[in-house]
C-alpha cells in the first residue's frame, strides 16, 4: 500500500538548480587550483611530494 505525497505549498521555492550550479562550479575551482598545484610542483618545482598525491586522492574520491 503506498501514499500519496501532497504536493508542494504554492509558495515553495525549488532550489535544486542552485545547489547543482554551485557543486559544479565549487567542483570545477578545486580541479582548477589542484592542476596548477600539479603543475607547479611536477613542471616547475620537478618534485612531488606526498601531499601532492593526496590532493590528486582526494580530489578524485570526492569530486570526480
Amino acid at each position: 500500500m503506498s501514499e500519496a505525497t501532497a504536493p508542494p505549498p504554492p509558495n515553495y521555492d525549488n532550489r535544486a538548480g542552485t545547489v547543482i550550479a554551485v557543486s559544479v562550479f565549487l567542483m570545477c575551482v578545486s580541479t582548477l587550483f589542484v592542476g596548477l598545484r600539479i603543475y607547479t610542483r611536477k613542471v616547475i618545482k620537478n618534485e612531488m611530494g606526498i601531499d601532492d598525491y593526496f590532493a590528486i586522492l582526494t580530489l578524485v574520491r570526492n569530486g570526480l
